[in-house]
């Protein structure tokens, strides 16, 4: 290559990175918060849970409520337990031993929220209730989260049978409930809080296959073939859920940084000179510069980079082996090897999967994870086919 043609390639290869730059401005604004949010994100759930397993040994707090109106109809004199759960919408959600009983205590309830009392500002409630010949005495605390009003612990106990304790009694389970549904209420956020990110996360993932799809048709086909079949591997593998996620963003995007190459190398026919070759040899870590930059979660962008890493070390861009490289890169390095020869290129026709399979199997130990190369004719031998 002569040194004009040299210096067209650099300068072409200059205004491509700039076209990208401004491409990618409105992905840096909406993901640089991304990563550290998600990486939080699973912890606090975690974190959230296991305080309420702790502390109540249940991590449903209406089975929680159930077996404390279980538990406390065991104590002398508490007759008839009961926790109710007030929501002006809904009504009530009542939790009692004798179920016979729930309308007549919700009848009790339901005429104190409607009176002129006002059990918002009253910290118990201790009334006489007379029901046909006999009479009840009830004794109710109010259930707050927050100082928002969420209904009341209580008992009615025949007689006078409620002791000078029990209010105290009563008021410290009612903190314990509050708790408990603190706890709740913080787990739907952060659960809640945790999809808007991963849909945030996906978004961004289709926009940059836009952007991919823009420089070379095929990218996107290539992106969303790979994804599909990184997916059925690591599912075969024992992945978890998140990762066998970010494995499949990571192969629908894992050639993001070609973006900045010029089209006549990326679809030249022929053979390729050093110099181009040697700019190719930068796409996975560009990519990684990009990802990197937009705040993406650290395993998507590490992936791309170490996706053209092989088993033996003889890979690129920092020559990673065995161990040292993801398990996640190793899959994708099988899958995107697998997709992209078993699809015709520019430079060459497609090649059947059955010596796509074949040649996988020769390189295995070589420049393959033997244990990602089983699996992966695995999945080809139960009928996987890639869809485009």
């Amino acid at each position: 290559m002569s040194n004009s043609n040299i210096e067209l390639v650099v300068r072409n290869f200059e205004e491509s990175l700039k076209i990208i730059e401004e491409a990618l401005k409105e992905l840096r604004e909406r993901n640089k918060e991304i990563s550290s949010l998600l990486e939080r994100q699973t912890a606090k759930l975690a974190l959230a849970k296991t305080i309420s397993e702790a502390l109540y040994l249940l991590t449903d707090p209406f089975e929680l409520f159930q077996a404390l109106v279980s538990l406390l109809s065991k104590i002398k004199g508490f007759s008839l337990p009961f926790i109710i759960i007030y929501n002006p919408e809904k009504g009530f959600n009542t939790f009692v031993v004798n179920d016979g009983k729930r309308p007549f205590i919700e009848k009790i309830i339901a005429e104190i929220l409607i009176s002129d009392e006002d059990p918002f500002k009253k910290e118990v409630l201790n009334k006489k209730i007379e029901e046909g010949t006999e009479f009840f005495t009830l004794l109710a605390v109010p259930i707050e989260v927050e100082e928002e009003f969420k209904g009341f612990i209580g008992v009615l106990s025949k007689g006078d049978e409620i002791r000078s304790d029990d209010y105290d009694y009563l008021r410290e389970l009612s903190q314990n409930i509050s708790t408990a549904l603190r706890q709740r209420m913080l787990i739907q956020k952060l659960e809640s809080a945790n999809i808007k990110l991963k849909e945030s996360l996906k978004s961004s993932i289709i926009l940059i296959e836009k952007i991919i799809e823009l420089k070379d048709p095929y990218g996107k086909i290539h992106g969303d073939n790979v994804g599909e079949l990184v997916a059925e591997i690591g599912k075969r593998m024992g992945l978890e859920e998140e990762r066998v996620e970010y494995l499949v963003y990571a192969g629908m995007i894992h050639d993001v940084g070609k973006i900045s190459l010029p089209a006549e190398i990326l679809h030249k026919p022929g053979t390729l000179t050093d110099v181009e070759f040697a700019l190719i040899k930068l796409h996975p870590e560009i990519g990684y510069e990009f990802l990197k930059d937009l705040s993406f979660p650290y395993l998507i962008s590490e992936i791309v980079y170490q996706h053209h890493e092989r088993w033996n070390g003889s890979g690129y861009p920092r020559g990673l082996k065995n161990g040292e490289i993801l398990l996640e890169a190793r899959i994708l390095s099988v899958a995107e090897v697998v997709e992209s020869m078993t699809h015709f290129r520019s430079w060459r026709d497609a090649y059947k999967l059955e010596d796509v399979l074949k040649y996988i199997q020769e390189n295995k130990n070589v420049q393959f994870d033997p244990e990602v190369v089983d699996t992966c004719v695995e999945v080809f031998n139960s009928g996987f086919r890639f869809k485009n």
